[in-house]
């Protein structure tokens, strides 16, 4: 098996066992890229989550979070002992020419008898979850403004050499400032989206024993330094609001132009004493969503070269 596929593998291994999975999006030191992927939700439909961090063992790899129980309305262990809050941003995102292992009429995977390794078939486009830390989604925020939403187009997305901002994420074809709407088939895919509140979801008896085990009842038992595991910001709760426009007078709703059915976004609620903009563009992902209005500060889009009205 060449380098760099481990997570396939071990993802393979666990359907083979009758285990269930999300195929995740990996991009690290291991994996570098470039990949292909177009992303599934923008604007208000990103999906965002405070967590928890802590550590498993001494090693980098050893790096653990766990969804806070404010999320849910509930006490958390997490936030009792004092352990620190950063939000993580989770995105389903179609990654392009993902390889395809390889199953038997039974359904469970197959391995060359002469390897012990699981063969793979031609490479497919399948639904993955991104999953990205603070500041990674901070510079998807950025992205989502800037190019009047993260569906409007394929990106290359790519390890950036640092853990911090792990991602650096660039539009696959940048000669096409307008976008490109999204395939019959990108359409169908769309529709197999997981639902990321099950993904991200932890239950009380499992962040309780999560603190009893590797957080000690304080923030640096374990011997893993709980509190000091990179996981940095106050406590908070910010569930689905990083990506939010920033409040203007409620605009005209968008036309959905995207073929998906799907529902336009509305309006933010209107800030006092400002001029209302004008009305939002059609919006080019062929999604059937809302395009990401621009912020208020950057300059309009048809004056920038994007392609799309202001």
């Amino acid at each position: 098996m060449a380098k760099g596929w481990s997570a396939v593998e071990q993802a393979a291994a666990a359907q083979a066992e009758g285990g269930s999975f999300t195929p995740y999006l990996k991009i690290n030191a291991s994996e570098p890229g470039p990949k292909i992927i177009r992303i599934l939700e923008q604007g208000e439909d990103v999906n965002t989550f405070p967590v928890h961090g802590y550590k498993i063992g001494p090693a980098q790899k050893d790096y653990r979070s766990f969804t806070c129980q404010s999320e849910y309305g509930l006490p958390c262990p997490g936030c009792a002992i004092g352990l620190k809050t950063s939000i993580r941003t989770v995105l389903n995102v179609i990654e392009r020419n993902r390889p395809q292992i390889m199953r038997g009429a039974d359904g469970f995977a197959i391995k060359d008898p002469a390897t012990g390794q699981y063969k793979f078939g031609p490479p497919a486009d399948e639904v993955v979850v991104a999953s990205v830390g603070q500041p990674t989604g901070n510079m998807l925020r950025e992205k989502d403004s800037k190019w009047r939403g993260l569906m409007t187009r394929d990106w290359e997305v790519k390890f950036s050499g640092t853990t911090t901002q792990s991602w650096t994420l660039e539009p696959a074809d940048p000669t096409n400032a307008a976008g490109e709407p999204a395939s019959e088939n990108d359409k169908l895919l769309f529709a197999k989206k997981y639902n990321l509140d099950e993904y991200m979801y932890t239950s009380p008896e499992e962040a309780a024993e999560i603190v009893r085990k590797y957080c000690g009842g304080s923030p640096q038992g374990g011997g893993f330094g709980g509190q000091t595991g990179g996981f940095q910001g106050a406590p908070q709760q910010q569930p689905a609001t990083q990506f939010a426009a920033p409040q203007q007078a409620a605009p005209a709703p968008a036309v959905d132009a995207g073929g998906f059915g799907g529902a336009v976004a509305q309006p933010s609620a209107a800030a006092p004493a400002q001029e209302a903009p004008a009305a939002p563009p059609a919006d080019p992902s062929g999604f059937g969503v809302a395009a990401t209005p621009a912020a208020p500060t950057a300059p309009a889009p048809a004056q920038g070269g994007f392609g799309v009205a202001g």
